[in-house]
């Protein structure tokens, strides 16, 4: 870490204004979050946005104030859902939004975008502020190693105290929750290949009627160690991308918010229908 030279009292107001964003994220999550374990993965996940946002930013201040605000908005968005459908926000709910989403929002809070705008035009002079302010340089190799210890320990917690199923209905652990259950799910993804919502398998998706699909038959080849590999994968990515220039970055930010532009604009309306068909039949 290097300070950039400053005078001795805008120095310690810079530094005072990025302590007191850590400040309030860790009082936002715990009074939203209970008991130590919920705690401390909650803590992880927010140091984990924290070190993505350092990896790309190098700025704790304004990795500090994009944090706050995403955790708040996941905390509000997990309110909102557990008010209407006694379920706090699950990792699947990401899975399933879609143009319809924006628009069921949109007719239930008439407002919504008006109030979107215009924190935006708030939001942006902020962080503005926030970058010139911070006098703080964070390398991105210790921001990887910080992501990537936060990963393992998080999956590890995970793993070893898994959601039970009651836990979603209480309306409290809004981010510990989250959390886990993309754990839960990204583990079914790399063991399985598919994201399982249901165990039981009702009707079994097949390519064509001449071919059968038998998702609980023995594959040739399966990943070894997936406890080891799965999150020695995610670090080396990590490790990789820490010596990328700020150049191709910007170009990945810029193609994303394109790609997404076209996804939801056309592709979402104008797909064809999809060649699979479902087969009636039990599961093999």
């Amino acid at each position: 870490m290097t300070r950039i030279p400053q005078t001795r009292w805008l120095w310690r107001l810079r530094v005072a204004l990025i302590a007191a964003m850590y400040l309030t994220a860790l009082f936002i999550l715990m009074s939203t979050e209970y008991g130590p374990f919920a705690i401390t993965v909650a803590l992880l996940t927010w140091a984990l946005l924290n070190f993505l946002w350092l990896i790309v930013l190098r700025r704790p201040g304004v990795a500090a104030a994009l944090s706050l605000a995403l955790v708040a908005m996941l905390i509000g968005l997990s309110q909102f859902k557990y008010g209407i459908t006694q379920l706090t926000l699950t990792f699947l709910d990401f899975l399933i939004i879609d143009r319809d989403t924006f628009s069921f929002l949109q007719s239930i809070f008439p407002q919504l975008r008006t109030k979107s705008i215009a924190l935006a035009v708030i939001a942006v002079p902020l962080m503005w502020l926030v970058w010139r302010a911070d006098p703080f340089r964070i390398r991105r190799v210790v921001s990887a190693a910080g992501a990537s210890a936060c990963v393992v320990l998080i999956a590890a917690l995970s793993v070893a105290f898994p959601e039970q199923p009651w836990e979603p209905f209480q309306g409290v652990n809004h981010i510990s929750s989250l959390a886990r259950s993309g754990v839960v799910s990204v583990w079914h993804l790399t063991s399985t290949g598919w994201i399982e919502a249901d165990p039981r398998i009702v009707n079994p998706v097949r390519a064509a009627p001449q071919t059968a699909c038998a998702p609980r038959a023995r594959r040739p080849f399966r990943t070894p160690l997936v406890w080891f590999t799965a999150p020695a994968g995610v670090f080396m990515c990590l490790f990789m991308m820490v010596f990328l220039p700020f150049d191709t970055w910007l170009r990945l930010v810029v193609w994303t918010i394109i790609g997404l532009a076209i996804y939801f604009l056309y592709s979402v309306h104008h797909a064809r229908p999809s060649r699979w068909t479902i087969a009636e039949g039990p599961a093999e």
